[in-house]
């Protein structure tokens, strides 16, 4: 213990006496280690961590697969009701599933996220209410009281916390339903990825859903709790046996095989574990590599700085130090660097984890995610191998350096003479990849960050600035259509007079980007070929509200007659249905069952989208075609965009009626383009990451090239060498690492431009100005970091040099 102290005093005054050095060494761990612990945070909670019920192992999840298909999926309804009673005695299956609703509870609806589940819901995850009671079993028939248990912070919001709000009765789509319990607190559900505001039985999921054969579609995921001294391989092997007698063989069919998996991280369905399980391992293995270059890294660093203390250590072996100890003196000096490097990386691993959490949001108001990202004890206990994997790294170079050292020919003080070896062109090797991939994900990011300003131009043919739109399902207010058709009438009315209101439409998509569903039609009056399109269906007043002037024919009316089915078209669609006459008159077939002919009496202009080409778009009118989701469109006088009152004009129509994103244009847009602002933001802290360890690399294995040409340098500056000449014999070995690095990395970003076009829609390639703003960068980066070892070329001592030879 002795040696170990004086050893980490001795390495401690060794680092206080290069701060710059050292500062650059733990840098360059605390970012691969933040990167590194970040993404374990995340696989982490993705699908190691338990989930937090009691007895955490002895849930399960379960599936289904048919003998037919490849894939597990999920039970319906009527299928685990048929398995559920028969897997009694060896594991307690629950059946759950999403879908979000309109809760009403006295004052206007909102919409939030509800959990359908099974009776044995609650009683198999082992937890107790904060207030009232959990279900009973006999609510799995479907004739059952309506009950519903809504969430700890749900009760908080609209309650206050107050117990007498058990027993109220809300209203679910237009439906009322007695809440008989809260949720503990934190509590989210079984499936940690999307928190759950309310659970309704899932014997009322045909009704809430609207749909009379919901029970016979598989969209239930099945989770289970074994019982006492059951082994998941028994559980399936009953479980198979079970299904056999439920569904027995029948010619050639077989009965669906059971999967049976741990139930960790967020509660991974067994249809997505390997797509979880293969992203998350991608995720990981890219962090894992980056923490083996930034180890690489600091070894490079420390072998450099070893390299300038040849004469000191030779000194100490001649004196009759072993060479067991200085080893492990440079263990000592490699350990305090990984720690430092660890904890400085562990904090910054918590902010960004905050950050993520923070800045991952959804398209939708009232989803929220419920993983927890954050580090807890498994992933510090990973940080700590890690840095110790680490420290053993960055030694391992420096101590079979010192253990090759020439007593006699330190003591003479003649280096070893000869260019870099074969270990220091292994370094430049490795700092070339690192450049390489550097300058790939620099031109990555250039292309995200162009495809990003390029999506804010979505809206481009409207004035985005007085628009506000908003969502509205009829089917959450249980409304059937002749009702929705008055209650859609009755809000246009009332947001109409809305004071700063010049126009109100309905449609059934938000009018920004490629946004329409797409359908195959036939031209029937002229010979071209069926094509895909755009469609959607709108009021009368929808053109004004967007500011869409009609060209050609005329608009819709307020009541299009039933018969003939019309339709409005944009110039695009235009020009495919007749190229060269006119298209008003002109039909086309929806390639459907149906079969529909539909009659062009108008055409609107196009509406730009970032520069790309317009899509072919038709029209049909909302008084054709009902549809109880649309998007209500208001225009407003002037910037004073009333947003508040719009919200307040459509529910005063119904306390059921819920109004979703209700927002303006640009607001919808900024969400619209949040995950191309996301990948673009991900991609340069890779980038910026991956340009400081190829700096930190080029300077390292260039400082030690310099400590190994020293001798080489002063016999050139003793002959009359300029001292500018040493540094560009410097700069150009630093220069051909860059130049070779940067090639190869344009190379490989046409592989890496190619998997974000392919995962990204809207992503275009690389540009020749890109290419090169991306070569100045690492131009300059590179520069910076050869700077000081060019300068410490030039400051070798000529006389020393003559003297020792």
């Amino acid at each position: 213990m002795g040696s170990l102290a004086r050893d980490v005093r001795f390495a401690l005054r060794l680092l206080a006496a290069r701060p710059g050095w050292t500062l650059a060494s733990v840098l360059c761990l605390a970012i691969a280690t933040a990167a590194n612990t970040s993404a374990f945070s995340i696989v982490n909670a993705l699908i190691l961590r338990p989930l937090p019920f009691e007895e955490p192992d002895r849930l399960v999840m379960v599936a289904l697969q048919d003998a037919d298909r490849g894939g597990p999926r999920p039970f319906s309804l009527a299928e685990y009701r048929e398995l559920a009673p028969r897997a009694q005695g060896f594991v307690a299956l629950v059946a759950r599933t999403f879908l979000p609703v309109g809760l009403s509870l006295g004052d206007a609806a909102q919409m939030v996220e509800a959990e359908f589940v099974s009776g044995n819901y609650f009683d198999a995850l082992k937890v107790m209410p904060a207030a009232g009671r959990f279900f009973r079993p006999e609510v799995d028939r479907p004739d059952a009281p309506a009950e519903a248990v809504i969430s700890h912070s749900l009760w908080l919001r609209r309650f206050g916390g107050d117990p007498s709000s058990v027993g109220r009765i809300a209203r679910v789509n237009g439906r009322p339903v007695a809440i008989v319990g809260v949720a503990p607190i934190g509590f989210v559900g079984a499936t940690r990825l999307v928190a759950a505001d309310i659970w309704i039985p899932a014997a009322r999921y045909a009704l809430t859903a609207g749909s009379e054969d919901a029970a016979r579609v598989p969209i239930f995921g099945a989770m289970g709790r074994l019982a006492p001294r059951v082994t998941r391989e028994e559980a399936r092997s009953r479980l198979d046996a079970a299904a056999a007698a439920v569904w027995p063989a029948s010619g050639a069919k077989r009965p669906p095989a059971t999967i049976v998996h741990p139930a960790t991280g967020f509660g991974v369905p067994p249809a997505l574990r390997q797509t979880v399980g293969g992203g998350s391992a991608l995720i990981f293995g890219l962090m894992a590599l980056l923490m083996a270059v930034a180890a690489a890294n600091v070894a490079a660093l420390v072998l450099a700085r070893t390299s300038g203390r040849r004469l000191e250590i030779g000194m100490r072996l001649a004196l009759g130090a072993r060479r067991s100890r200085i080893a492990a003196q440079m263990l000592a000096e490699s350990a305090l660097i990984a720690i430092a490097g660890a904890a400085a990386g562990w904090v910054l691993a918590s902010w960004v984890t905050r950050v993520v959490a923070a800045t991952s949001g959804t398209p939708f108001d009232y989803v929220v995610y419920a993983v927890d990202i954050r580090p807890d004890v498994r992933t510090f206990v990973y940080t700590a191998a890690a840095a110790l994997v680490t420290t053993v790294v960055v030694a391992l170079a420096p101590v079979w350096h010192a253990g090759r050292i020439d007593l006699i020919e330190v003591l003479r003080k003649s280096a070893s003479g000869g260019r870099a070896t074969g270990g220091s062109r292994t370094l430049g090797a490795l700092v070339v990849a690192q450049i390489a991939a550097s300058t790939a994900l620099l031109v990555g990011c250039g292309v995200l960050v162009r495809a990003y300003a390029d999506a804010q131009n979505i809206g481009g043919g409207f004035d985005t600035r007085h628009l506000v739109v908003g969502s509205i399902d009829m089917a959450q207010a249980g409304a059937t259509i002749d009702h929705g058709r008055r209650l859609f009438d009755e809000l246009t009315t009332r947001v109409a007079a809305v004071p700063g209101v010049s126009a109100v439409g309905l449609a059934r998509s938000m009018p920004v980007g490629r946004s329409k569903p797409t359908v195959r039609i036939s031209p029937i009056d002229t010979p071209s070929q069926p094509s895909t399109v755009g469609w959607d269906v709108v009021t009368a007043e929808c053109f004004r509200a967007l500011a869409v002037s009609v060209v050609q024919g005329r608009g819709f009316a307020a009541r299009e007659p039933v018969r003939p089915l019309v339709a409005v078209v944009n110039e695009a669609m235009a020009r495919r249905l007749r190229p060269e006459g006119p298209p008003l008159g002109a039909r086309f077939r929806i390639d459907n069952p149906a079969s529909e002919t539909l009659e062009v009496i108008g055409v609107v202009r196009d509406a730009a989208t970032a520069g790309e080409e317009p899509q072919p778009v038709f029209y049909r009118p909302f008084s054709q075609m009902y549809l109880p989701q649309m998007t209500v469109i208001v225009r407003t006088a002037d910037d004073g965009v009333p947003v508040d009152a719009v919200r307040r004009a459509i529910q005063a129509s119904s306390a059921d009626l819920v109004v979703q994103g209700l927002r303006t244009l640009d607001e919808q847009i900024d969400v619209a383009v949040a995950p191309r602002r996301r990948s673009a933001a991900a991609v340069a802290i890779l980038s910026l990451v991956g340009l400081v360890l190829s700096c930190l690399g080029l300077y390292g294995v260039v400082s030690y090239g310099v400590g190994q040409r020293a001798r080489e340098f002063g016999i050139r500056l003793a002959l009359g060498a300029r001292a500018a000449d040493v540094r560009w014999m410097v700069l150009r070995q630093g220069f051909r690492m860059t130049a070779a690095g940067v090639l190869g990395g344009l190379a490989l970003s046409v592989l890496v431009t190619r998997v974000l076009k392919t995962f990204l829609p809207g992503v275009a390639g690389s540009e020749p100005l890109l290419v090169f703003a991306v070569s100045l960068v690492l131009a300059g980066a590179s520069l910076a970091a050869l700077y000081v070892p060019a300068r410490g070329a030039t400051r070798v001592d000529p006389a020393s040099t003559l003297r020792g030879e």
